[in-house]
């Protein structure tokens, strides 16, 4: 836990720091203040080494966390975690980022997306900027998301409606 936020790390142990860093907000781009600041953050990073091959990381973020809700956290099940997309399931939960287009557990994206799932709710946003509209299937039917400046699409499900996901 740092700073208020607990850090669940699913089979890797990170590297955690307190580290001093100064800094323009001009060298970051966008701005135009050359100011000189600093601040000590709180690092953590996976130590894949120089030249890693095949490495992975899968790790979950709890805001607001305190040391008593951590020890009693129960990580959600990673159910994907590749180069299409990564997905967590917790209860009837879900919640999916799509790197492409794609199918798991049951919601299919033709497009990348980052979706979460609840059994009356679904929660969409399109984190590739574009225009028009992509298509998520879900065991409640197929709806059309607009790809609008990156605010959250949210449809309201029938739960009595909801038919088992095609394999």
């Amino acid at each position: 836990m740092a700073n208020g936020v607990g850090y669940w790390f699913y089979g890797s142990s990170p590297r955690i720091e307190n580290i001093s860093r100064s800094g323009t907000w001009a060298s970051l781009g966008g701005a135009t203040d050359t100011t000189p600041h600093s601040a000590t953050f709180t690092t953590i990073w996976l130590d894949h080494g120089t030249t890693p091959v095949n490495a992975t990381a899968a790790y979950a973020i709890i805001p607001n966390a305190s040391p008593s809700m951590m020890r009693a956290f129960v990580p959600p099940s990673i159910i994907a975690n590749d180069a299409n997309a990564s997905a967590v399931q917790s209860g009837n939960t879900t919640g999916l980022v799509f790197w492409n287009a794609g199918k798991v557990a049951g919601v299919e994206s033709d497009s990348p997306a980052i979706v979460y799932l609840t059994p009356t709710d679904l929660y969409v946003t399109d984190p590739t900027g574009g225009t028009g509209a992509f298509t998520i299937a879900t065991p409640n039917g197929k709806f059309s998301v607009p790809r609008n400046g990156g605010r959250t699409f949210h449809a309201t499900l029938n739960p009595s409606r909801r038919r088992a996901a095609r394999r």
